[in-house]
């Protein structure tokens, strides 16, 4: 068995069709065909049924495609590695991040890597911090940046920063000119939070509950940009950390309210996956992130930042 019959399996699977996995592999499909009952050979039963339309998997290819493709993977991370020994880093980077820090985090890091590393390329899926999880540990991304509000796991993340949380408000509205507001005032204000589960919610659902107290959740949504538009447009109010609105509340649309009795404090974490070989654009990405994520705090006063560990080795 070879990385080319591997290939083969998986881009055919891909494909659903002979055909059309021998034009893009860019050889006959006899050769192709040939190379597939190689491999069927080796694994001792066939990879595929064969239909009038194309092929399907069958339960022993279905059995050993996630494989294929991990092995193909590990491969063509250790060609990389191997290139990018001579040369500066490069290659796709698949970074997760919160909505409160992607903007503008992703454009500042645009900005580092376009000046110093051009061949390292981006993909960036947001999410909140349970998927992202979720997405670091079944090795959708290499690195993540999320959230906790309570003590961390024992695995040992990167701590970025630590801020506390704020009720942010329109310039406009009946709360904006207070100094401060106690858990037990939210539950007189609109508003809109992401929707369960969220660690977020999680915690407002714990200290609400002791408290005895009903939030008013007009708007549940899963998007950061929803919920600043429902502040801004819909009359509501959220609980956000300050760099998440930093530009509105420079420009005084909005206004970011200390919380307290009880405060509710967060860190931003970020991870790397152990499901993805840490290449060199990754691990220079990896040192680099913490230096961009505090310049987004910056502004923040009750953002405390912590000093980066070295970045961690491949293995």
């Amino acid at each position: 068995m070879d990385l080319k019959n591997l290939r083969v399996f998986t881009r055919i699977a891909e494909a659903g069709s002979l055909t059309r996995a021998a034009a893009a592999l860019g050889i006959a499909q006899s050769a192709l065909s040939r190379q597939l009952s190689e491999l069927e050979q080796e694994f001792g039963g066939r990879l595929f049924f064969r239909t009038g339309r194309g092929v399907l998997l069958t339960e022993l290819g279905e059995s050993l495609i996630p494989r294929a493709q991990a092995l193909l993977l590990e491969a063509d991370q250790l060609l990389e590695e191997a290139q990018a020994a001579q040369r500066k880093p490069a290659g796709i980077v698949n970074l997760g991040v919160i909505p409160s820090l992607s903007q503008p985090l992703i454009g500042m890091l645009l900005t580092y890597t376009q000046a110093r590393y051009p061949g390292i390329r981006l993909r960036v899926f947001e999410g909140y911090s349970g998927e992202i999880e979720a997405w670091l540990a079944n090795g959708k991304i290499d690195i993540g940046i999320y959230n906790r509000y309570r003590a961390a796991s024992t695995r040992p993340q990167e701590v970025l920063f630590e801020t506390e949380m704020k009720l942010v408000t329109s310039a406009g509205s009946a709360v904006a000119a207070s100094r401060e507001l106690r858990l037990a005032d939210l539950a007189a204000v609109p508003l809109a939070l992401p929707v369960r589960p969220n660690s977020l919610r999680a915690v407002l659902d714990s200290l609400t509950l002791r408290a005895g107290i009903e939030l008013n959740v007009v708007l549940e949504a899963d998007s950061g940009v929803v919920i600043k538009d429902a502040i801004l447009r819909g009359g509501l109010h959220s609980i956000l950390p300050s760099h998440a609105v930093s530009t509105e509340l420079a420009d005084g649309s909005l206004v970011a309210i200390g919380l307290a009795d009880p405060a509710v404090r967060q860190t931003v974490l970020m991870d790397l996956s152990r499901q993805r070989p840490a290449t060199a654009a990754t691990r220079q990405l990896f040192k680099a992130l913490p230096d961009l994520a505090r310049q987004v705090v910056a502004g923040a006063p009750a953002d405390k930042p912590r000093r980066p560990r070295a970045a961690p080795r491949s293995g």
